[in-house]
């Protein structure tokens, strides 16, 4: 997977969004994604593992 292939998703776009406001918790990047675009729990933290790992 290439970096560009992660922003055609649009809630993993969002997470990097987020951040560039203020740090976040993941929980809270988390419900901001979740709010917006309606994943489930464990898949914006799944999200969130994969980009900051």
């Amino acid at each position: 997977m290439h970096a560009f292939d992660v922003l055609g998703d649009p809630r993993q776009r969002r997470i990097p969004e987020v951040l560039a406001d203020a740090e976040q918790t993941a929980g809270a990047i988390t419900d901001a994604v979740r709010a917006e675009l309606g994943p489930s729990q464990a898949a914006a933290s799944q999200r969130v593992r994969v980009g900051t790992g």
